[in-house]
């Protein structure tokens, strides 16, 4: 991700042990949730240099523009509708700055709960109250190709919260220029 100390924000922070990896690794973290729950766990965990953040990833973030050398979320961006999706991946643009990274990690649609529960929209179920936008590489480098240069999309499995799951993982960076298009 970085090879060096940088400015890291975390979308969706839960406990926060993400965020304190990536402190105890050198960065500065700002982590966020929307659960003032999740957040007084991570608090709990000990601040380990980590800023915590009540948020909603949903509207506009409280940071301003080009100040993050990286955008991180594993497993929290997969909540949103196709048009709310959007929004997000474009307030992460705003936020990161020239040439920073965005890492993110997604139910796929290959994940054992896709397609169960009733469908909201494409790709979209809700199932035992939670609510999953599954994404397949196409579509997240669709949503990302013209805020981002994407490194790395694909797909593996593995394990989530105890049960057999599928990911599709993506590693972007956002374009240092627009090139003059505005």
């Amino acid at each position: 991700m970085l090879h060096h100390p940088g400015l890291v924000l975390e979308l969706g922070c839960g406990s926060g042990r993400d965020a304190r990896y990536f402190s105890e690794k050198g960065h500065s973290v700002v982590a966020t949730d929307i659960s003032p729950v999740a957040l007084r766990e991570a608090r709990s965990g000990g601040n380990g240099g980590v800023t915590y953040v009540a948020a909603d990833t949903a509207s506009p973030l409280p940071m301003r523009c080009e100040r993050f050398d990286v955008v991180y979320s594993r497993l929290s961006l997969h909540y949103f509708t196709d048009s709310v999706t959007r929004q997000v991946l474009a307030e992460i643009s705003r936020v990161l700055r020239p040439g920073g990274v965005f890492v993110a990690l997604f139910r796929s649609t290959r994940d054992p709960l896709y397609a169960r529960g009733t469908r909201l929209e494409q790709d979209m179920y809700a199932l035992d109250g939670h609510v999953r936008h599954f994404v397949d590489p196409p579509y997240l480098h669709e949503v990302t190709a013209l805020l981002f240069d994407v490194e790395d999309l694909g797909q593996s499995d593995g394990d989530a919260f105890g049960y057999s799951s599928s990911f599709t993982r993506l590693t972007a960076r956002k374009r240092r220029s627009s090139g003059g298009t505005g």
